[in-house]
């Protein structure tokens, strides 16, 4: 996870906490309930991206090796 995807989440989230109460302020809390899920969201999308240009890096070394 990038470290401004880790901000994001970090910052989000404590501001859920300290600035948003669902009973009497829904409209924040469901703004930031809203931005620390896309964070998070944003953070698994880095990790599965991470994870498909390893499996490229590995598909490529395999077919340099098979053209050999």
């Amino acid at each position: 996870m990038g470290i401004a995807t880790q901000t994001a989440r970090k910052c989000f989230s404590e501001n859920l906490k300290l600035l948003a109460h669902p009973e009497t302020e829904p409209e924040k809390y469901n703004l930031y309930s809203g931005l620390t899920a896309l964070a998070q969201a944003i953070a698994a999308l880095e990790t599965r991206i991470a994870q498909v240009e390893d499996t490229l890096s590995v598909l490529n070394r395999n077919i340099n090796m098979l053209r050999r």
